[in-house]
């Protein structure tokens, strides 16, 4: 008796067995699935400060929109979100600081005034958006900018800017932004007198 129960043990377990093996062939049990597919960042326009006083946006585009050598902030997070150029603009005039667009070039800075750098661009749904709102942080700014004549700042190469989110509304085509670049003692640029500025590289990047 008892070697009879252990057969009917035995038995169990094998069907046991074979029925898991049937349900793995038959589809029941579920698998598990890992997308491969890897977000990366793309470059979306690129230019110089001549390229970018005549970009004109295309209709819809991800876009640069303006560059700005604006007065230096010690509040960037506020005085940088707001979403109107033509105030950026009134400050730079006011401080003798100079701005870049599609439709005017003003490439007068003042010497021995503390500037920011600070470059207006908008995104679009194509490159920032996950179904259902704007992903700010899938943006990005990179700019090169190189001077022999600096009182207070330093050269610099592919360097992403502190973004700061202006207008951000999931009914809009487009969230926009802006970045800043403040020198690396947050003091703001300053330039010698006669001395000029080469900006040889705008990046305006996504992640998608």
């Amino acid at each position: 008796m008892e070697n009879i129960g252990k057969k009917k043990r035995t038995g169990l377990v094998v069907m046991l067995v074979v029925g898991m093996l049937f349900a793995v062939s038959s589809g029941l049990v579920p698998h598990l699935h890992q997308d491969t597919q890897t977000e990366e960042w793309q470059v979306i326009w690129k230019g110089n400060i001549a390229t970018a006083a005549e970009s004109t946006p295309a209709s819809g585009a991800t876009a640069f929109l303006e560059i700005f050598a604006i007065n230096h902030s010690a509040s960037p997070g506020t005085d940088y979100a707001r979403n109107t150029s033509s105030d950026f603009e009134t400050w730079c005039d006011a401080n003798g600081l100079g701005y870049a667009n599609a439709d005017e070039f003003n490439e007068e800075i003042a010497s021995e005034v503390s500037f920011d750098f600070l470059v207006r661009a908008r995104f679009n749904k194509t490159h920032c958006w996950d179904g259902s709102k704007f992903i700010d942080t899938r943006c990005r700014i990179k700019m090169t900018v190189t001077s022999d004549d600096w009182l207070d700042g330093e050269n610099i190469a592919d360097v992403e800017g502190t973004l700061v989110v202006s207008y951000n509304n999931s009914g809009a085509n487009f969230i926009w932004v802006n970045c800043y670049w403040d020198a690396d003692d947050t003091n703001g640029y300053q330039l010698s007198d006669d001395g000029t500025i080469t900006v040889s590289e705008i990046s305006i990047e996504a992640k998608f």
